[in-house]
């Protein structure tokens, strides 16, 4: 699966851009500041129907511009073709089309074309918030297992219900109305993270010593709330707590995966060029379990790739990269930067001041 198609109005600092893509290696090579990363932006738009630097239209629209609108033309392996489009309004109005069809979510475009990215941000694994994390561990599940977008939808819901109950200060037996259905999707939840974080965890740790990190990489899933309970039983526990707090404080919304190396929180102890290690071999092992499970290795994006790594380093990333079959788009503010001399064929843009040019 790759985009071969690719047309963006609107983004932010670039002008128009329609392009025919390599369905290996895309290099986007230009000053700082020039647009290489908006471009990507663009692409995640589509992928995913938002941006990956806000949720906030006005921030990536361009000044002179009411909408952003991306498109593409995505070729399967059996060489069908499926179009995605996405336009995005200033004040938040949004529409996400499949072949023509209107769609309800970002998922119906993220099955189609799915992204794995490694940008400056993605250090947030390491060192950010829980938050940060559980979206890692979820997208890999949203990939391998389908029905987990439908049971975290189920789940967001009842969440969503019993804090508005809390908050409004109603009769605990009334709150406790949601207990079950939210424990019951909550459990399911959980039990298809562990099963993902078994096949991504043994993959993270050999692509950390495939990159050389030279420690083992250990991981550990924190659920939310004690294990020694059920869910359910956690949430009748925890009914006092959450009433005080106007939220409920224990479930799968409150999980974390922890990392640590020899038996140590990983952010102390590793290096900033250790912890992008561990963040490549993560990224890594999650384009791994999705051609496990798919037969076929997502879009990846790699935005500064030598601000991330160094040289050995990158080398071993684009390689295990290509050996998955993954169409690479990687930027670097000059082609040795973005690409190693290596056995390589790509197609090469120039990006200066917002134009998108292809180099021949």
């Amino acid at each position: 699966m790759f985009l071969k198609r690719f047309e963006l109005v609107g983004m932010r600092n670039l002008d128009t851009v329609r392009l025919e893509l390599d369905a290996r290696v895309n290099v986007l090579e230009g000053p700082n500041g020039s647009g290489k990363t908006s471009f990507l932006e663009g692409i995640h738009l589509l992928g995913r129907g938002c941006s990956f630097r806000s949720r906030r239209s006005e921030d990536f629209i361009a000044h002179d511009q009411d909408e952003v609108r991306a498109f593409g033309l995505v070729v399967e392996p059996d060489g069908s073709q499926t179009r995605l489009g996405v336009g995005r309004c200033r004040g938040g109005g949004s529409e996400l089309r499949l072949n023509g069809a209107k769609v309800d979510s970002g998922g119906e475009l993220a099955r189609v074309l799915p992204l794995v990215m490694l940008t400056p941000e993605s250090l947030k694994l390491v060192w950010g918030g829980p938050g940060e994390r559980r979206r890692f561990l979820d997208w890999g599940v949203f990939h391998v297992e389908h029905a987990s977008l439908w049971l975290w939808q189920r789940y967001s819901r009842g969440l969503k219900q019993r804090n508005s109950a809390l908050r409004a200060g109603v009769a605990p037996h009334r709150v406790q109305a949601w207990d079950e259905d939210l424990a019951s999707a909550g459990t399911l939840l959980d039990s298809l993270r562990r099963s993902y974080l078994e096949r991504v965890g043994e993959r993270i740790r050999h692509y950390a010593k495939v990159l050389g990190l030279g420690k083992e990489v250990e991981l550990h899933y924190a659920p939310g709330w004690g294990g020694h309970q059920s869910l359910l039983s956690a949430l009748h526990s925890s009914l006092c707590r959450d009433s005080r707090a106007g939220a409920t404080q224990v479930g799968p919304h409150r999980a974390d995966l922890l990392l640590s190396c020899e038996g140590t929180k990983a952010q102390p102890m590793l290096s900033r060029g250790e912890q992008k290690v561990v963040v490549a071999a993560m990224l890594l092992a999650q384009a791994a379990c999705l051609k496990g499970a798919r037969g076929e290795a997502p879009v990846v994006l790699l935005d500064d790739l030598a601000a991330e790594l160094d040289l050995t380093h990158r080398g071993v990333l684009l390689d295990a990269m290509r050996s998955l079959g993954s169409q690479m788009f990687v930027t670097g503010t000059v082609l040795s930067e973005a690409l190693p001399a290596r056995d390589y064929t790509a197609s090469v843009f120039h990006v200066e001041q917002g134009v998108v040019q292809a180099m021949v």
